[in-house]
């Protein structure tokens, strides 16, 4: 199917470009992240960042850190201490530590600057999907479904954190942004498999976000005449497809590598030895990191838990909080329908990414909301935007307000305490 109907009567009255709109997104956000830092006390670095002393490490050509007096989510291995998670948040840090130093980098104000430019990723991808005519939404409704990812959803609470976790997420979703953005705006299929892959690199199972790029991909295909279905837009998308695939190829290989060099082992992360609370220790000797036997505890941590009630008012249950709640917005996923390959692909997308997250040892804890919902948040976002219509509408846009309310409360707990 053809679409090919850009909205550009309905465009910004500012008659902004779109680089300085995405500009003007990222430094309002960032305010509202650094801000909330700000007004809760919270500017300090975590105690857990542990990216900065992996920067320092890999400055001073070491794979291992020197810990600080706390060891939790650390690896011991052979006499010394590793962090497991994926470092390309450590990369990212690199020129800061080299002129600051390891204590002179602030991971909160890092944090807040990642999810500053994730959600301007966001706004620029919604105005790439209308410009192509694949959504039908004009600049402020796109801005407010931008406000919905920014603070109408866990991200609002992940941004000024600053925890080794959570900087690994905020890594993770500016690059998968990053790469939907390239993939609707045709750039080469190596650029968008390399953003792709610097996801990756922070969460290697975002590799399973592939389909939305290559349905992305595939209607524009359709729109300049090559149908996806014919057999010349078949060998296209394939290629494709395999130039997207080599970026990939590459960050397995370094992942292997890294792996190797650190645990003897391309396929050990750390994982097994690293240092847990007691209760996820045994859940991981017994049933090991993925398993089936998880799927009902995510499935409700992610779509059913609701909030505690304590002496008459509402508390974050911290296994997690249904999506429904944090998000009601995304109640509204089934509705889209057009252009059905890229609604197929990021539905795809969305069901690939949540295999990992369903069998995995634990939902998150201690979180508010299912912090890893940010996993498949820009598919989300996509389905949105293309299943809400001409405009959001007061209930839409009453949904979005609500998340944000909702948010702010998750804010207030995880922070004001």
């Amino acid at each position: 199917m053809t679409i090919s109907s850009p909205m550009a009567s309905r465009r910004s009255p500012f008659a902004l470009s779109h680089g300085v709109a995405a500009t003007l997104v990222f430094i309002n956000a960032w305010a509202v992240y650094w801000g909330t830092a700000v007004a809760f006390g919270v500017t300090a670095s975590h105690p857990y960042a542990y990216f900065p002393e992996l920067a320092e490490a890999f400055l001073a050509g070491r794979l291992w850190i020197v810990p600080p007096p706390w060891t939790m989510d650390l690896t011991p291995y052979n006499g010394r201490w590793y962090v497991p998670f994926p470092p390309l948040p450590a990369v990212l840090m690199l020129p800061w530590v080299a002129v600051a130093g390891r204590d002179g980098v602030n991971s909160v104000f890092f944090s807040t600057l990642l999810a500053g430019a994730a959600t301007a990723l966001v706004f620029a991808l919604l105005e790439a999907f209308a410009r192509r005519g694949w959504s039908q939404l004009d600049w402020t409704d796109n801005l407010l479904i931008t406000v919905l990812f920014g603070v109408g959803s866990v991200h609002w609470v992940i941004a000024v954190s600053g925890a080794v976790w959570h900087l690994g997420q905020e890594s993770a979703v500016l690059f998968v942004a990053l790469a939907a953005l390239l993939a609707v705006t045709g750039r080469s299929p190596v650029l968008v498999g390399a953003a792709l892959a610097l996801a990756m690199l922070a969460r290697p199972t975002l590799v399973l976000g592939l389909p939305l790029l290559a349905g992305i991909t595939a209607q524009r295909f359709a729109d300049s005449g090559v149908a996806v279905t014919s057999r010349s837009g078949l060998i296209r998308l394939a290629r494709w497809v395999g130039l997207a695939a080599l970026p990939l190829g590459v960050a397995a290989a370094l992942l292997l590598v890294y792996n190797a060099a650190r645990f003897g082992s391309p396929l050990d992360f750390g994982y097994t030895r690293q240092v847990l609370y007691d209760a996820h220790a045994a859940k991981l000797a017994a049933h090991g990191w993925f398993n089936l036997r998880y799927i009902p505890e995510n499935a409700y941590a992610m779509l059913l838990a609701l909030p505690r009630w304590e002496d008459g008012w509402p508390k974050p249950d911290w296994n997690g909080l249904s999506l429904f709640v944090t998000t009601p917005a995304l109640l509204l996923l089934p509705r889209a329908r057009r252009p059905p390959v890229v609604v197929a692909s990021a539905w795809l997308a969305i069901v690939l990414l949540l295999i990992p997250l369903l069998t995995y040892y634990n939902t998150g804890y201690k979180q508010f909301g299912y912090r890893f919902s940010l996993d498949f948040m820009v598919p989300a976002v996509v389905l949105l935007a293309l299943g809400v219509g001409r405009r959001l509408g007061l209930g839409t846009a009453g949904l979005i307000v609500a998340g944000v309310g909702v948010n702010l409360w998750g804010v207030v707990a995880v922070y004001g305490r």
